[in-house]
């Protein structure tokens, strides 16, 4: 029985006859457990298409700007070891 033909009998007015409480309360539970169940289904679906692609195009622009720093940081230690080596150069060819 799904959620549609019990509230049919319910509408009955003696539906105590057709069915019983326990019967009510089993069926409304399973099919609590089963909007759960679906709910859950999507939300992970949802989650998995949403987020899948964008997880991957954020690490990428983590990557890029990883690798635009360490460039940066590449060209500053360059700058200060040509400075340095220029201030304390005497002017003799090793």
């Amino acid at each position: 029985m799904n959620a549609t033909e019990l509230a049919s009998l319910l509408e009955v007015d003696s539906w105590y006859k057709l069915v019983t409480r326990e019967e009510i309360a089993t069926t409304l539970r399973a099919q609590q457990a089963e909007i759960e169940s679906l709910k859950k289904r999507c939300l992970d679906e949802i989650f998995k298409t949403t987020y899948a692609d964008r997880s991957a195009e954020v690490m990428c622009e983590q990557w890029e700007k990883a690798q635009a720093e360490i460039e940066a940081l590449k060209l500053q230690l360059h700058t200060t070891l040509t400075n340095r080596d220029l201030r304390t150069y005497d002017g003799k060819l090793e």
